[in-house]
């Protein structure tokens, strides 16, 4: 992740990220120290000061790639095993199993449809926003009717 285009968004990340106190940062950049409190909440400050301190985001790409890489090494694990002895539900073929089944929640394939809230669609991005319009099938139809 580059700075972040705003220098004084990018200046609290690197203080945050060094361990200083929010007093001491809203003193020093001249922020009030509740309008500092908000800004050190932003997902983009958050992520800016992840990096900063090298741990690792755990985002929804990132569970989905996993979750992903399970499944294939199980799978892949469960096909070189075949002739040799059976897989059974209790064996690679369960990990493959319960990882497309965390897969199938986390994209909203069974179960309780998750409920989108208007704010949180606001806050997309535009690439975030074709994602989700490919997730959900594509843009509509223009001759449909509605």
């Amino acid at each position: 992740m580059p700075p972040l285009l705003n220098p004084r968004h990018d200046a609290v990340a690197e203080a945050i990220a060094a361990g200083q106190d929010l007093a001491t940062i809203a003193s020093t950049l001249g922020y009030h120290p509740r309008s500092l409190t908000k800004l050190a909440q932003r997902t983009d400050i958050v992520d800016r000061v992840a990096e900063l301190r090298g741990v690792l985001a755990v985002d929804r790409r990132w569970v989905v790639s996993q979750l992903r890489a399970v499944f294939e090494r199980a799978m892949l694990t469960a096909s070189a095993a075949g002739a040799e002895k059976p897989v059974t539900a209790s064996g690679k073929e369960a990990v493959a199993l319960k990882a497309l089944e965390l897969l199938g929640k986390e994209l909203g394939m069974f179960g309780a449809k998750r409920a989108i809230d208007a704010d949180q669609l606001l806050k997309l991005s535009d690439a975030e926003i074709e994602g989700l319009i490919d997730a959900l099938g594509g843009p509509p139809d223009q001759t449909a009717e509605r």
